[in-house]
């Protein structure tokens, strides 16, 4: 993680996404791979989401923890 998206709490929304994955028992099935630096410190945190390409930026730990629970859901539905 960059040093912007740090400050600005990506290790926090970084955890509760993991929390949240894991706690709905999908934490194997949904990759989650922390990246260096991706030049949008503005935006920061950001998250990319694929194979969607979507981009979430100034992402808090509450909107990462119900991806995770939407991402565990999606999942569960395949």
């Amino acid at each position: 993680m960059g040093g912007c998206c740090t400050r600005a709490g990506a290790r926090e929304a970084y955890e509760a996404l993991l929390d949240s994955l894991k706690e709905a028992g999908a934490l194997g099935k949904v990759s989650v791979v922390p990246v260096d630096c991706v030049d949008m410190c503005s935006d920061a945190p950001v998250l990319r989401q694929l194979p969607d390409r979507k981009w979430a930026r100034r992402v808090s730990p509450a909107w990462a923890a119900r991806l995770g629970r939407d991402l565990a859901k999606d999942r569960r539905a395949r």
